[in-house]
């Protein structure tokens, strides 16, 4: 219409939809952008919407994301109408000339495919890890373009690794087996399931193993990757939950057998000895002791996230991902469970909260450093996140660690290797990290 696309589809995911639009104030200059999936881009109009003519394509300049020029919002500043810029879930762009050239504006790009992000970052996350033997290295997993997200440098640089997986494919989990070996487990969301990604040389170089001839899924099968685990002791030996079984490979992930089925969203810890492999299910915690043959240690009735201390406690954050009320959080000390946060122990918002437990996580130095993520799901309309409570006593006692975070959701909690820094990943702001005090 007058130069603005109008794509109708019937998916309405895929159907034109300028909601990225501004108007400056005394020029009366227009831009509009189509947030649609596989959006062509932004528009400018001179003369009251009459004529549109392109001024940003889906290709116009690199950016570190798939999603593109899918902005959702757009604006021209009021003092000056050749300065536009606009911004996406994943994106942000602008425009200094009118609309003759842009600019991103979120990420500074560096040689061999790097990016410094410079603080805007619309990532969902999923878990992020860091490197015992080299605490330099970092591996983050995400939604959409966060597939095995990598930075050599403590996180002040990312380079996107496995570029063969699925755009949008989405990563779930990554372990690291020893200070060059780690495995990232790909195909979280819309996609498919992408296969295990792996490195074999302290993160210089992934490839990826899928497919009936691994013993895998192919790819974009319609099944979801979960954990992965993996143990010092023996690095070529790993587990993997891909969609309703927990698969096992003894060498490094080029074939793969199933253990058992019922292991649907379900999280795979243990000991860095290897002497234990711990999985979570809808119908309990399974434990074994050789890897291999699994016996129920009951527990709660949720595939939720493990974490397992040095004094070889066992921590469920007991939900599920469904968006319904999880079960708290409970600990294993290797004969009974006890349950240390209860939603039934609590009322009203606090209930709601303890019912989010999304993530938990223990320091790998400290057994009583214990934190938790009360992450709450991003479809509701009141939000029953609270963000990261830590405790210093085992669980005895908590408090909130919320300082500098612009979002309470999320899944994604980690502490540092060696020190108090406490990693968190959220549900569509990108990744943070505090430093206890």
């Amino acid at each position: 219409l007058n130069g603005l696309p109008q794509e109708s589809i019937s998916n309405g995911g895929n159907t034109s939809r300028y909601q990225g639009f501004a108007a400056h104030p005394a020029t009366g200059r227009l831009l509009a952008f189509d947030d649609r999936f596989g959006s062509t881009g932004g528009y400018l109009s001179d003369d009251g919407g009459l004529s549109w003519a392109q001024t940003i394509g889906r290709d116009t300049i690199p950016l570190p994301y798939p999603s593109r020029t899918e902005m959702e919002v757009a604006e021209v500043a009021p003092g000056d109408p050749d300065v536009l810029f606009a911004a996406g879930s994943a994106n942000f762009v602008r425009s200094v000339d009118g609309g003759a050239t842009w600019s991103d504006a979120a990420n500074v790009s560096l040689p061999g495919g790097r990016w410094r992000g410079t603080g805007y970052s619309g990532r969902v996350a999923t878990e992020i890890a860091v490197n015992p033997w080299n605490t330099d290295h970092w591996i983050a997993q995400g939604f959409d373009g966060a597939r095995v997200l990598q930075s050599l440098d403590g996180g002040a640089t990312w380079t996107f690794e496995a570029l063969q997986t699925g755009s949008f494919s989405g990563g779930a989990d990554a372990v690291f087996a020893s200070r060059d070996v780690a495995y990232a487990n790909v195909g979280f969301q819309a996609g498919g399931y992408q296969g295990l990604a792996r490195t074999f040389d302290g993160g210089r170089t992934w490839d990826i193993v899928a497919g009936a001839a691994a013993g895998l899924p192919e790819v974009g099968d319609p099944v979801k990757a979960g954990s992965v685990h993996a143990s010092p002791a023996a690095p070529l030996v790993v587990w993997a939950v891909v969609g309703d079984e927990l698969l096992r490979s003894t060498d490094g992930g080029s074939s793969w057998s199933v253990l058992l089925g019922g292991a649907a969203g379900g999280w795979i810890t243990g000991p860095a000895d290897g002497a234990v492999v711990y999985v979570s299910t809808s119908a309990g915690a399974l434990r074994a002791f050789d890897g291999v043959v699994f016996e129920s240690i009951g527990g709660p009735a949720r595939a939720g996230k493990l974490a397992l201390g040095p004094d070889g406690t066992l921590w469920n954050a007991a939900h599920d991902r469904t968006g319904n009320l999880g079960l708290g959080l409970a600990r294993f000390d290797g004969s009974a469970w006890e349950t240390v946060l209860d939603p039934d122990d609590f009322s009203g918002d606090e209930r709601l909260a303890v019912g989010s437990i999304h993530a938990v996580a223990v320091h790998p130095r400290d057994a009583d450093l214990v934190a938790v993520l009360m992450g709450g799901p991003p479809f509701r309309d009141r939000s029953r996140a609270r963000g990261v409570r830590v405790s210093e006593d085992g669980g005895a006692t908590w408090r909130t660690v919320n300082e500098g975070r612009p979002m309470l959701r999320g899944a994604a909690l980690a502490f540092h290797p060696v020190t108090r820094r406490l990693l968190m990943g959220t549900a569509g702001r990108g990744f943070f990290s505090i430093t206890l005090r």
